[in-house]
């Protein structure tokens, strides 16, 4: 199960998630995928009150390409 790999995520890792609410069962996911990363993960969580399921979000959200990509510039300057 995903939210048992999650809590096993190592603390050099970093994890950046995002969902629609109107994809009930990934918005909850995320979230809860969210909570069970350990304590010192990089992590960044992203919700939408809408967009759909997957690669969609990037069709009704075009600037989620851009803000994912400067998360892991900064990462990366880190």
């Amino acid at each position: 199960k995903t939210d048992e790999l999650a809590k096993k995520v190592y603390h050099t890792k970093a994890v950046y998630l995002t969902a629609a609410q109107d994809d009930d069962y990934s918005y909850e996911t995320v979230q809860a995928l969210f909570d069970a990363l350990p304590e010192g993960v990089t992590r960044e969580l992203k919700l939408f009150d809408s967009g759909g399921h997957g690669t969609k979000l990037f069709e009704i959200h075009p600037e989620l390409m851009d803000t994912i990509i400067n998360w892991l510039k900064e990462l990366k300057a880190k």
